[in-house]
C-alpha cells in the first residue's frame, strides 16, 4: 500500500482528449495542483486556463497553480513536496518522460534499455513503486 500525507501533483493534457471525464479523475485526488504543458511540437497541449477552471471547478477549494514551463512547475512542486508526501506527474506521457530526465537522462535509457536504475526488468509486469529521490518522496510507475 502506498502511503503519504499529501498528493501532489504535475498535469498536463493534450488538446485532443476529453478534459472533463480525465480531470474528474484526478483533481478530487489532489491536495496541490501544478497544471502546466509538455514540449513537443507535434502535439498540441490542452490550453491551461481551461484546464485551471476545470480544475476549480470540480474541486473550488484546490491550491491550483498554471505554469507555462513544466520545468518550472517541477522545481515549485519539489520545493513544496515535503518528506512524506507524493508526488505524482500525470495526464501526458509527454510530459512524465521529459521531467523523468530531471533523474535519469536520455542516454541512460538507451544505454541501459531501462527507464529506472534499480528495478529488476521484467516484462509483463506492471509496477507501482515509491522511491525516495533526492529526499523527496515520488510515485512513478513502470512497465517493462
Amino acid at each position: 500500500t502506498l502511503t503519504y500525507r499529501k498528493l501532489n501533483i504535475i498535469y498536463a493534457q493534450a488538446a485532443d482528449k476529453n478534459l472533463q471525464d480525465s480531470l474528474k479523475k484526478i483533481v478530487p485526488l489532489a491536495d496541490k495542483l501544478w497544471i502546466t504543458r509538455f514540449l513537443m511540437p507535434w502535439r498540441k497541449t490542452a490550453d491551461l486556463k481551461t484546464l485551471y477552471q476545470l480544475s476549480k471547478k470540480i474541486k473550488p477549494g484546490l491550491m491550483a497553480m498554471a505554469e507555462t514551463d513544466p520545468w518550472q512547475a517541477l522545481k515549485s512542486a519539489l520545493a513544496q513536496t515535503k518528506s512524506d508526501d507524493c508526488l505524482l506527474i500525470t495526464g501526458s506521457f509527454f510530459l512524465a518522460g521529459e521531467l523523468r530526465e530531471n533523474w535519469i537522462n536520455e542516454e541512460y535509457i538507451l544505454e541501459h534499455r531501462a527507464s529506472f536504475k534499480t528495478l529488476p526488468r521484467t516484462r509483463t509486469t506492471l509496477k507501482l513503486r515509491l522511491r525516495t529521490l533526492q529526499g523527496r518522496e515520488w510515485c512513478g510507475v513502470d512497465r517493462h
